[in-house]
């Protein structure tokens, strides 16, 4: 045996150094005891403390109730190995270990924090569409039917996108999801370019369809990407910067547009959201990302021929 081949077998049989830290914490613990992979954060990488904790597992250690939910078996010497009740479950869960580990994952992928930053500036830009619109429809498109007829639109457009998403299949799903929320600084900048309300009732439309393809997709590429027990922590952090600047955007439209003027605010909405567009749509991590191969589901299984039975009498 080479010296290699060797060494490469005592890093077999050696324990990691996240295995080991672990593997101590757990023998410490009382029977019963419930974990979480966010608990171990300090000793590794998310990687290798899952690593770590599949081995323990497969070692007796720990028990894996559910995905990302582990155990240190109980026993009863009447009713056997026992289950851990939902306080037990709940405590291990802790409010700030979730919260720890939904920003790790937000921070680990870039496309997501660099994404979701920009969109959050652009959608503070657009705030002040729903407040400067309904003013421009008062005065120049003939008050609130022409408003509604551009809200109609857009929820029109976005009936349309709904549908027309289920077919669209893009090689690149994120860089299509931000080309198709290209289409929201139309609806600020044609009202800041006072276009006739026909036009504006399209754009409208326009915009809701774009609106949905871009959630839609947007939306899959998330589920893909981000790891299924980090889904609602991460998901939060991203509602929570895409739309935590909407007030303040909201609160600021009223007085900027005192100061330079109403159709002047809306086209310096639209310059702010496509220099944030092309900026998210210039990031590296946005196009690396791949539409994934729909595997065909296996054909349900046939129903079992039943057997007759000969009925005999006693």
């Amino acid at each position: 045996m080479d010296l290699e081949t060797s060494s490469a077998g005592a890093r077999r049989r050696v324990p990691s150094s996240v295995d080991a830290a672990i593997a101590r914490r757990v023998q410490r613990a009382a029977p019963g005891t419930v974990f979480t992979p966010a608990l171990f954060a300090r000793a590794g990488s998310r990687a290798a403390v899952d690593k770590a904790l599949q081995r323990l597992v497969q070692r007796g250690g720990l028990r894996r109730l559910a995905r990302g939910l582990y155990d240190k078996p109980r026993e009863d010497d009447l009713l056997g190995v026992l289950w851990p009740s939902i306080d037990d479950v709940v405590k291990a869960k802790s409010f700030f270990a979730d919260l720890r580990q939904g920003w790790g994952e937000f921070r680990r992928q870039t496309w997501i924090w660099t994404t979701i930053v920009f969109f959050g500036i652009g959608n503070f830009a657009f705030a002040s569409y729903w407040v400067l619109g309904p003013v421009v429809a008062k005065d120049d498109l003939g008050g609130a039917p022409a408003w509604a007829a551009l809200t109609a639109a857009f929820s029109v457009g976005a009936i349309i996108g709904g549908v027309l998403a289920i077919k669209i299949r893009p090689k690149k799903p994120l860089a299509a999801s931000c080309m198709a929320a290209w289409v929201f600084l139309l609806q600020p900048l044609g009202m800041g370019l006072g276009l006739p309300l026909g036009v504006l009732i399209a754009i409208s439309l326009i915009a809701g369809c774009g609106l949905a393809i871009h959630i839609t997709l947007w939306a899959t590429v998330f589920q893909q990407n981000v790891p299924e027990e980090s889904l609602s922590r991460v998901s939060s952090y991203d509602s929570f910067g895409s739309f935590v600047l909407l007030p303040l955007g909201a609160a600021l439209a009223g007085p900027i547009a005192a100061v330079i003027g109403i159709q002047e605010t809306l086209i310096g909405a639209a310059i702010v959201i496509a220099i944030t567009q092309a900026i998210v749509f210039a990031q590296p991590s946005v196009h690396a990302i791949r539409a994934r191969k729909v595997t065909e589901l296996p054909p349900e299984f046939p129903e079992p021929a039943t057997e007759q039975v000969p009925m005999t009498s006693p």
